[in-house]
């Protein structure tokens, strides 16, 4: 399996963190249209006026095209990269999901450089490295969770409409502080979730 590319990662998420400051400037330029019109209006200020209903919406409307220009480019290629790696593992390690079994539950846990998931009551489980991203921040480790579950849903969607009988397949999100998070089911009563195939038909 290729290891990911750190000086890529970097680069792309320096683009992200110019569009996560576009996202933040437009915040505070509406913030400052607010109080400048509000006090031009009260105190009758020409100047502070036309700043407020000429040059404030121009730097609101070029910082919205930054943020959305670098979150399209940047933030969609470092989830790409993050959704190829969790496919690359999981089929690197496909019988550690235990397919053969008819029961399945897998615990997602994120840490703060890597993830990981458990399957029921077996001891080995499957690691993912993500050093190359540094400290993953709540945003990335969300991404992380997701792509993971998002591909336990196709795997066994796909096996079932392959003809593998399932009783049972869900995951959960394993907490640190011993609480894990809701069950969600892919398969249960041998039939898939009506949410789940949904997804599944919609990213096949």
């Amino acid at each position: 399996m290729d290891e990911l590319n750190a000086e890529k990662i970097k680069k792309l998420k320096r683009g992200e963190a110019v569009g996560t400051a576009a996202t933040v400037v437009c915040c505070v330029i509406s913030a400052a249209f607010i109080v400048c019109f509000a006090i031009a209006q009260t105190k009758d200020i020409y100047i502070l006026r036309m700043i407020s209903i000429i040059l404030l919406p121009i730097l609101l409307l070029l910082a919205i095209g930054v943020s959305a220009y670098c979150n399209l480019k940047f933030g969609k290629e470092i989830n790409s990269i993050i959704k190829s790696r969790v496919k690359a593992v999981l089929i690197e390690n496909a019988s550690l999901m235990h397919p053969d079994r008819s029961v399945l539950s897998f615990g997602i846990s994120v840490g703060e450089n890597d993830a990981e998931i458990k399957v029921g009551n077996f001891k080995e489980s499957i690691k993912f490295d993500f050093s190359a991203f540094g400290k993953l921040s709540p945003m990335k480790k969300s991404a992380v969770a997701e792509a993971i579950a998002e591909r336990l849903n196709i795997t066994f969607c796909r096996m079932h409409e392959r003809g593998v009988h399932y009783n049972s397949v869900s995951y959960f999100r394993a907490n640190t502080d011993k609480k894990n998070g809701k069950v969600i089911y892919i398969i249960e009563n041998g039939l898939p979730d009506k949410r789940a195939y949904r997804n599944y038909k919609k990213a096949d």
